[in-house]
């Protein structure tokens, strides 16, 4: 199936409080199916808050845990997909971490931040693996902001087939314009759509400014939201992909000289 709908819900996040937080995640999923979506996007950090340094061990909570518990109950009630960033505990350590979770509830994918920002280094493991999800729909990939700003990750998700990069973000002012150019270029250079959800609202004195959007393979914007609350509804056909690829003599992926690259020793 090469089409199907996604929900962005662009949301203020209460910091530290994961159950406010729960129920306007249990309540955006009804919205979100009750609006005919097939998947529902979440910001990072959805269910805690960005700038949790000194509470993460009280907040950080594994993936089998009580409040990524009901979500996937949820999930399951209503058969939707979900992406969802969370704190998450995992061995040792503590990560920010966004999790897939198919429509019967069950952990798809787990994909862990790689480039952790500004303070986030000092409390949390960064992630080391890139995985692509195989669903009915499509392939995907998953990226947590800061991630989405260095093409190496997204350009390893699309040579492993990846045709969808979803990205959980808490971009804050006055970076909009980086969030519009880079989120275009990954998806133009990488030949696929690229869907972000920001959150909106203050946490301490840091604006989170939204502008959640959705870019297709030829840096086409599908759909661009404001800068408060709100779910947007996009229906994507992956189909889309192959036409642009065929229109436009632009063969990123293809025309790479890996050769010289490592001459060079890019690395």
């Amino acid at each position: 199936m090469t089409v199907f709908t996604i929900a962005l819900a662009q949301l203020r996040v209460i910091p530290k409080d994961r159950k406010a937080n729960l129920q306007r995640i249990l309540a955006t999923m009804e919205d979100a199916k009750r609006r005919g979506a097939d998947f529902v996007l979440f910001p990072e950090m959805a269910l805690t808050g960005f700038y949790i340094a000194d509470s993460i061990e009280k907040l950080a909570e594994p993936l089998s845990g009580l409040h990524i518990g009901s979500i996937r109950e949820q999930a399951k009630r209503l058969q939707i997909h979900v992406f969802l960033g969370v704190a998450e505990k995992y061995e040792d350590g503590y990560y920010n971490t966004a999790v897939y979770i198919d429509k019967e509830g069950e952990i798809k994918g787990v994909s862990r931040k790689v480039h952790l920002y500004d303070q986030e280094k000092e409390y949390l493991r960064h992630g080391s693996e890139c995985p692509v999800f195989h669903t009915e729909y499509g392939t995907f990939g998953l990226l947590i902001s800061y991630d989405m700003e260095f093409p190496e990750i997204p350009r390893i998700l699309a040579s492993q087939g990846a045709e969808v990069i979803f990205v959980l973000a808490s971009n804050m002012v006055p970076f909009q314009h980086y969030q519009h150019v880079l989120l275009r270029a990954r998806a133009m250079e990488n030949h696929l759509f690229a869907a972000l959800v920001n959150k909106v609202g203050l946490e301490k004195d840091i604006l989170f400014f939204g502008e959640s959007e959705v870019i297709g393979p030829d840096g086409r914007c599908y759909y661009l939201a404001g800068h408060d609350e709100e779910l947007g509804i996009v229906t994507l056909d992956l189909s889309e992909i192959s036409r642009i690829k065929k229109e436009y003599p632009f063969h990123y992926l293809e025309g790479r000289q890996k050769d010289v690259y490592k001459a060079n020793r890019l690395v």
